[in-house]
């Protein structure tokens, strides 16, 4: 079963992406495609459950990808030309897959033990999550990439089997997904590439050295799909292809349905993007021609996205709810418990001279 509607959510995502981004490479799409993926299982184990969802999930992507195919297949939907392939880059892209694989069976992760009793969890229909010790404690956190592992996860099986698989896909599907980012704007190839390189191998925070060693805990998931959002939203602001004859409302609802969901997985990084777009927006609305469509784009974009961040669970839902109606409105909770699941924590920040 998992292994069936991996690949329905795969073909899916494959047709959805290329019905929405005319204007990417089969490459690029092809790229993208783990990182939908992993958004439309997460949206469905949110809404039905992680056991419940399997079913619904395998009709819908048959259906959804099934009708993305036939429209593009119909109206010739034709892609943008591929670009050439240089050794550099499949030497970069075959080092990440390789240092991933290295360092996650070298290094076992800090948080294994903090994550793995709620994906069991997940796998015995235990949803919304609950504390593994003090099941009566709701959990509000982002739980997003635990309910991914829960719903990939076979009863019974450990978690790590679909951690060690899991993680190499997104940080090679990312890193791919960079190198499309950058290569337009670069004056050559070499220099794409070195950016690329420096994200994934240049950063040194603490014992960092970039993206490639960050997929420990939530974190391989955390940044794969920051990068696809980074470049939906570049698509959307008219900043990563060449503007289109028309308005693509496709574009616009994918990237506010994966902009929404994407709270579950962090909503720090949700707020750092949406506040990223508004920094982003006076630069495009410089460029762009059509500026009726962008703000249009924008605008329906971020309100499906603040939508769906606000209603279907999670830490933005439960600082809503809470704000808009009382501690009482935070799913599993009585007034006065709320201050017993919130963990304070003060953090300073000093820079030398």
């Amino acid at each position: 079963m998992t292994g069936l509607l991996v690949i329905t959510t795969l073909f899916c995502a494959f047709w959805l992406n290329r019905a929405c981004l005319p204007e990417a490479t089969k490459a690029d799409t092809l790229a993208a495609s783990p990182l939908l993926a992993a958004t439309l299982i997460i949206a469905f184990a949110n809404f039905f459950g992680p056991v419940e969802c399997k079913p619904v999930l395998l009709g819908t992507s048959l259906l959804l990808g099934g009708v993305c195919m036939a429209f593009c297949l119909k109206t010739g939907h034709q892609q943008a030309e591929p670009r050439p392939v240089w050794w550099g880059q499949l030497l970069f892209l075959a080092l990440v897959l390789l240092y991933v694989f290295y360092a996650q069976w070298r290094f076992l992760d800090s948080d294994n033990w903090i994550h793995e009793p709620l994906i069991a969890g997940y796998t015995l229909g235990i949803f919304p999550p609950v504390h593994p010790f003090f099941p009566e404690a709701v959990m509000n956190g982002h739980y997003g990439r635990d309910l991914l592992i829960g719903t990939l996860l076979p009863h019974g099986a450990d978690p790590l089997l679909v951690v060690w698989l899991l993680n190499p896909i997104m940080a090679f599907s990312s890193a791919w997904l960079l190198l499309s980012i950058l290569t337009p704007r670069s004056p050559n190839r070499a220099a794409s590439l070195m950016g690329a390189v420096f994200c994934f191998f240049g950063i040194c925070v603490g014992f960092r050295v970039g993206l490639v060693d960050t997929a420990d805990g939530n974190n391989g998931v955390v940044y794969a799909l920051v990068i696809y959002l980074f470049y939906l939203m570049l698509s959307v602001l008219h900043l990563h292809f060449p503007e289109e004859k028309k308005a693509n409302p496709g574009l616009w609802l994918l990237s506010g349905f994966v902009l929404g969901i994407y709270q579950l997985v962090y909503e720090t990084h949700f707020g750092l993007l949406l506040l990223t777009a508004s920094v982003m927006l006076p630069l495009a609305l410089k460029k762009t021609k059509h500026i009726n469509r962008l703000l249009g784009g924008v605008a329906v974009t971020a309100a499906l996205a603040l939508l769906l961040a606000s209603v279907e669970g999670g830490p933005i839902t439960d600082l809503v709810q809470s704000k808009a109606f009382g501690d009482r409105a935070v799913s599993g909770t009585a007034d006065g418990e709320v201050s017993d699941l919130n963990v304070e924590q003060h953090v300073s920040i000093k820079f030398p001279k």
